[in-house]
């Protein structure tokens, strides 16, 4: 309200001109605002997994405007999570050529591509998307780029991308088991225990929860000697916590 009574005064002084000003810039900003509440709404009920109805206010915030890139990002993402990977992706790419430089579009369209494994244009776009330094999101797309690196068989592409993430998130507990089992698998024990520990201390302060992958990982150094004791605890933890998983699985057979 301060700032239309600002035009207003303006108007009243400089009358000519300012009339253009507010029949261009006005409508703008109520489209926008119209916008945001459909892409709210649509977000409610994609929340609660209620993808067809998510559908209307994002189709209806697409007749204001055809090209905006939040929204047709929603919009493929509704559509990937039914299962329609042929309009997830041509929303996506839509999203991308109404803003190429939209940092949080690149992350989502590089995760949908490596679901697809379409790992090589995957990286590229989580490449992009990280390298923009003012992107919130940015840990995450360089975590999901050094994933990425780890399914494209990349290992030091992919274990120089996870110490990028520790640098800007040092408490990322995904990034700090992925990159201790890394070193361990390059039979560097000393280093990857080094990291397990760190894991170990945002566990104990309950601000992470363990893993399967966590608990193997644990396991196989404690039984290396970093701390033999602890393997038993470990390993009744993954049977009880996640015994249908692989690493539960791989344990099972490293006993016999």
């Amino acid at each position: 309200m301060k700032q239309l009574t600002v035009i207003m005064m303006l108007c009243a002084l400089v009358l000519t001109g300012c009339q253009s000003n507010k029949t261009t810039i006005a409508p703008k900003r109520t489209d926008e605002a119209r916008i945001d509440v459909r892409m709210r709404w649509a977000k409610e009920h994609i929340q609660l997994a209620e993808y067809e109805e998510a559908k209307r206010p994002l189709t209806s915030a697409l007749d204001i405007d055809p090209n905006h890139p939040k929204v047709l990002n929603l919009l493929a993402f509704v559509f990937q999570q039914q299962g329609e990977i042929a309009l997830a992706e041509k929303y996506y790419k839509q999203m991308l050529k109404a803003d190429s430089s939209f940092a949080a579009g690149q992350n989502n369209f590089g995760a949908f591509l490596m679901l697809q494994r379409r790992y090589q244009e995957a990286c590229g776009y989580f490449d992009k998307a990280s390298a923009n330094p003012l992107y919130e999101g940015r840990p995450q797309a360089l975590e999901n780029l050094a994933s990425c690196y780890m399914l494209s068989g990349e290992k030091e592409r992919a274990e120089a991308t996870f110490r990028n993430v520790l640098r800007l998130n040092p408490n990322s507990g995904t990034t700090i088991i992925e990159l201790a089992n890394l070193i361990y698998q390059r039979g560097e024990s000393g280093e990857a225990w080094a990291l397990f520990s760190r894991f170990s201390e945002l566990v104990n302060s309950r601000r992470i929860e363990h893993s399967a992958k966590s608990l193997w990982l644990g396991v196989q150094l404690s039984r290396d000697g970093q701390d033999p004791g602890m393997a038993a605890t470990y390993a009744l933890l993954l049977k009880n916590l996640y015994p249908n998983s692989l690493e539960y699985q791989l344990y099972k057979e490293s006993k016999q």
